[in-house]
């Protein structure tokens, strides 16, 4: 297998993390920057979607959605598991996987797309949407927050792919003005064992 990835972007970071939590090694990929023309021109070939990061198989076939390449790659190696470890704790680590996803990575990629000067003449910029995802992204941590009063993690007692999720959308929030609330003191103390964690360094 080959993965085609990007330093820097949210989605692949997500992977590479994941990567390292189960130490798994593939062979990896670095393309050019987002936008131009070669990286287009050389994930066309491989994914129409020609966005990374992009799971190759020896066979050709490839998955270019983060959440899907996990999936297959939790498959093929489930030790340690990271979505779960039966039907009940898969099913709640998908939910709060998703609630990341939207509320907070979702919330913080479009407020950076309208806020950003590098997206300025890409995208019609509104401040109004960026300030309103913003505030989807706060009560998002809070929510985060008040589960963290129940367990460790945010899906339970076990890391899982769901503290991934979160932890990627808040680092790519933190220029964009989606930040954790001074007051979300258990977010925030998870957000220190998080960063403490030797897959989250670069």
């Amino acid at each position: 297998m080959k993965l085609y990835t990007f330093s820097g972007a949210p989605n692949p970071r997500k992977v590479d993390i994941y990567l390292t939590e189960k130490r798994l090694e593939l062979e990896t990929v670095t393309v050019s920057a987002p936008g131009s023309r070669h990286r287009a021109r050389d994930l066309v070939a491989r994914h129409p979607m020609a966005a990374v990061p992009v799971l190759e198989l020896d066979d050709g076939q490839s998955l270019s959605v983060p959440d899907a390449i996990i999936e297959y790659l939790e498959e093929l190696y489930p030790d340690p598991p990271l979505i779960g470890h039966d039907p009940w704790t898969r099913a709640v680590t998908r939910e709060v996987t998703a609630i990341a996803e939207r509320g907070l990575l979702d919330a913080a990629l479009i407020a950076s797309e309208h806020s950003s000067p590098e997206f300025r003449g890409h995208v019609d910029q509104s401040p109004a949407l960026a300030a309103a995802v913003r505030s989807r992204f706060t009560r998002a941590i809070r929510l985060f927050d008040d589960l963290l009063l129940h367990h460790e993690w945010l899906a339970g007692p076990a890391f899982t792919i769901a503290d991934i999720t979160a932890f990627v959308a808040i680092e790519h929030g933190e220029d964009c003005g989606c930040a954790v609330p001074t007051d979300a003191v258990r977010m925030r103390n998870w957000l220190e064992r998080m960063g403490a964690r030797p897959s989250t360094r670069y």
